[in-house]
């Protein structure tokens, strides 16, 4: 009966956290990089996996939208729905993560920092694996906590650490945490360290490989900002949604820490493991960060994971009444700070290919930077891709083949990528600029589109996307 009660209690924590995240859920257009996954699931799960192997993502996340695309098709909701379930499911798991750890206060303080948290919002509405990495992150947890104290679910916490690799990268830390705390833990588990590391070197000896090669060419991992000291308030500030939050939290984890040291003289191993996989992670990651440029929320989603997880157990260590304060003030900050349509950054396709659609076909649009293209292909998707995507190796040349044959849409990084003889011939000219000169600052492409053409309009979709409207210098009637 106990666990069934104790299923009932998550069972409604996932569905009070997946009604949450189902608010405003197609609000904004996919990105270029849900865009991307939505491509790839179009291939075959064995061309899923080869072309993701050359080094670009994992490929579980794209493998389950493969399937879930069959069932729920490919509208905005219901490509970003998978996300809505796993993030859902994160949590219900840090819910039973932080009764299993803490107790009742502290499970639920931990979900309710989850399910409020902008971070969890906004990467729920992004067709993505990073909702499915804060899953992952917490199950692994769970099981792993669950087979030090009860010496079962070793094989399981071993399987969760596959599939959070399979799923991203930033999984090793997580990885890097639980085998080092069964190096330092003590004898009675130092044992177990070898054998652990076997199994782990079967399942992910191929992947290894991928996030070695990687880790080996630093300015192909990720993008964030420019690490500082600030760096890291500022990135409690993102986890917590706000200054006031983020005060808040460090308050009560300060507090309870010195109550818990004053009271008892140590912390138990399981809020020093919690610690560990907060300010362990996070610390790490952030020094990583001075050479990698991996400080971004997303790609610091296990520390987040761990934050959530300590914040309930801060609250649930305080004495009895003190943790209705405490939660109260915790609960309201998060409440009055959360955005039910969270976005990293706002993706304008949509508003693009609306665009698109009216610009007459004899005008050719120029893409720069290239691989934009294939950003186009979901919003101008009357072009079917199924096919010919199921019998490619490569995504990119089958999606510009076809928007040219269907928009006159052309990719260019520099003035050489385009075809002379039908610039030459044209009257008007479009050209959609995402940030082009920030990646190509040498790439001369506007001066050279000037010296034919004269801008007559531009469109702005936000600060680094546009579209201008050129005519041709030797065309003599004006629009």
């Amino acid at each position: 009966m106990r666990v069934i009660g104790l299923l009932g209690e998550a069972a409604f924590v996932y569905m009070g956290t997946f009604a949450l995240r189902w608010v405003a859920l197609s609000e904004h257009s996919l990105s270029a990089d849900e865009i991307f996954s939505w491509v790839v699931s179009h291939f075959s799960p064995a061309k899923i996996i080869a072309y993701l192997a050359q080094g670009n993502n994992p490929p579980l996340w794209e493998l389950l939208l493969h399937l879930w695309r069959k069932v729920g098709g490919d509208s905005e909701a219901a490509l970003r729905g998978l996300s809505v379930v796993w993030s859902a499911g994160a949590g219900a798991i840090l819910y039973l993560l932080g009764r299993f750890t803490g107790g009742r206060i502290a499970g639920a303080v931990s979900a309710f920092c989850w399910a409020f948290s902008n971070l969890g919002q906004s990467l729920a509405h992004e067709a993505r694996a990073y909702s499915l990495l804060a899953a992952l992150v917490a199950l692994s947890h769970f099981l792993f906590l669950k087979w030090i104290r009860t010496g079962r679910s070793f094989f399981l916490w071993i399987l969760s650490l596959w599939l959070l690799l399979y799923t991203h990268y930033m999984g090793l830390w997580v990885a890097l945490l639980q085998i080092g705390f069964l190096a330092f833990r003590g004898s009675q588990h130092r044992g177990q360290l070898w054998r652990s590391l076997q199994l782990l070197g079967v399942g992910l000896g191929f992947q290894a490989l991928i996030v070695g090669d990687r880790l080996f060419h630093p300015s192909e991992v990720g993008y964030g900002s420019l690490t500082s000291w600030e760096g890291l308030y500022n990135m409690l500030w993102q986890f917590s949604n706000a200054p006031v939050p983020t005060v808040l939290a460090i308050g009560v984890m300060t507090i309870v820490t010195v109550y818990r040291f004053w009271k008892e003289g140590k912390l138990s191993w399981e809020i020093r493991y919690a610690y560990g996989s907060f300010l362990g992670i996070f610390l790490l990651l952030w020094g990583v960060s001075w050479l990698l440029r991996l400080w971004h929320a997303r790609y610091a989603l296990p520390a987040a994971i761990g934050y959530y997880w300590v914040m309930g157990l801060s609250v649930g260590a305080f004495p009895r009444y003190a943790r209705w304060v405490a939660g109260g003030l915790v609960g309201l900050a998060w409440i009055v700070s959360w955005r039910s349509d969270a976005v990293s950054y706002p993706p304008v396709f949509r508003e693009v290919g609306a665009w698109i659609e009216r610009k007459p076909l004899r005008q050719p649009l120029i893409v720069s930077p290239s691989w934009q293209v294939l950003s186009l292909a979901y919003p101008l998707k009357e072009v079917s891709l199924q096919r010919e995507l199921e019998a490619a190796s490569d995504p990119f040349p089958i999606v510009s083949r076809r928007l040219y044959v269907s928009h006159r849409i052309l990719g260019a990084n520099y003035w050489a990528d385009l075809p002379p003889c039908e610039i030459q011939a044209a009257d008007t000219l479009w050209w959609l600029d995402h940030d082009y000169c920030f990646d190509f600052p040498n790439g001369l492409l506007p001066d050279r589109l000037c010296e034919d053409f004269v801008p007559v309009r531009i469109y702005r979709f936000n600060a680094k996307v546009s579209l201008w409207m050129f005519v041709s210098r030797k065309s003599s009637a004006p629009l």
